[in-house]
């Protein structure tokens, strides 16, 4: 999914979710930022509470989780032309309650 992107985005708490995992699994973060160069990190230049909002009356995820569904909302707010990723169910979930295409 990922190679056949034109773009890849996400919000900037990526960079943060990444090294952190990278530490738990003994990875060098010099060797996890790999990971992390091909992406565009999105920096919201206002509050998202109207995204938030969206996603919360779709259901309860973690604040990281609602972050990122904010930040796709933010990017795209009618969700279209948006294949939103993640590994997490609730969240994957709620990204398709929201109108994302999500991996089934």
């Amino acid at each position: 999914i990922l190679k056949s992107a034109d773009d890849l985005i996400s919000a900037n708490l990526l960079e943060a979710e990444v090294y952190a995992a990278a530490s738990r699994e003994g990875i060098d973060i010099r060797d996890a930022k790999f990971f992390v160069q091909p992406v565009t990190l999105l920096t919201p230049d206002r509050s998202l509470l109207s995204e938030l909002t969206q996603v919360f009356s779709k259901g309860y995820c973690r604040g990281a989780d609602a972050y990122h569904l904010a930040c796709a909302l933010y990017l795209n707010p009618n969700a279209d032309d948006v294949f939103f990723v993640t590994a997490d169910e609730k969240q994957r979930a709620l990204a398709k309650s929201l109108g994302f295409r999500v991996a089934s």
